[in-house]
């Protein structure tokens, strides 16, 4: 639990063994987790585009190779199997890999009008601050 007692911001474990307090004017910047988010897009747009290089690469190399020559239908066959193949594989790794997203939050210059904190025997303390 996070608590801002007038100057200082005051850290409790969840066990509510340790409290940590610390000055906010030692803070530079404070952020809040908005929870974890999946990457499977931007893995999916990643692998397709490997897998359209690849194909480009593979039909230069394949055609150059061959005495024939390759038709454009190849070349474009390829390019769409490999690019479906690397959007599969980017797609599953990217849904793997998440990320956390953060939100930057700002301290109040004075202190908050209403607090609410918990004790360790399980007690609430409500406080008030009015200005007059």
């Amino acid at each position: 639990m996070t608590q801002l007692e007038g100057d200082t911001l005051v850290l409790l474990s969840e066990g509510g063994g340790i409290i940590i307090p610390i000055p906010t004017s030692d803070l530079e910047q404070i952020a809040v987790s908005q929870g974890r988010k999946s990457n499977a897009i931007l893995g999916l747009l990643v692998g397709a585009g490997v897998g359209i290089a690849s194909a480009v690469g593979l039909a230069i190399w394949a055609c150059n190779a061959d005495d024939d020559g390759c038709t454009s239908g190849q070349v474009v066959g390829g390019a769409l199997a490999l690019s479906a193949i690397g959007a599969g594989l980017g797609a599953g790794i990217g849904a793997l890999i998440k990320t956390e997203r953060w939100r930057e939050a700002s301290i109040p210059a004075s202190p908050l009008p209403v607090g609410l904190g918990f004790g360790y025997d399980g007690s609430v303390r409500l406080a008030f601050s009015l200005r007059l």
